[in-house]
């Protein structure tokens, strides 16, 4: 795995940033379809609190890519 300095600003390459477009989008898709089949309580709220965690390690694992 490549690991990267974290001080360092990160430049993203075409294929990293198509892969992040189409990543957003999937994730904003499954927001709205958690917000839109359940009702607002705990369990929405943690759901919705992982997806944002998934979206977040899925951004980090797409930087890594190396072309």
């Amino acid at each position: 795995m490549k690991q990267t300095d974290p001080y360092v600003p990160v430049t993203q390459s075409t294929a990293q940033t198509d892969a992040l477009d189409d990543l957003r989008t999937e994730f904003k898709a499954l927001d709205a379809r958690i917000r839109l089949v359940s009702p607002g309580c705990r369990a929405q709220s943690l759901a919705l609190t992982a997806l944002e965690e998934a979206s977040m390690w899925a951004t980090k694992a797409v930087m890594q890519r190396d072309d």
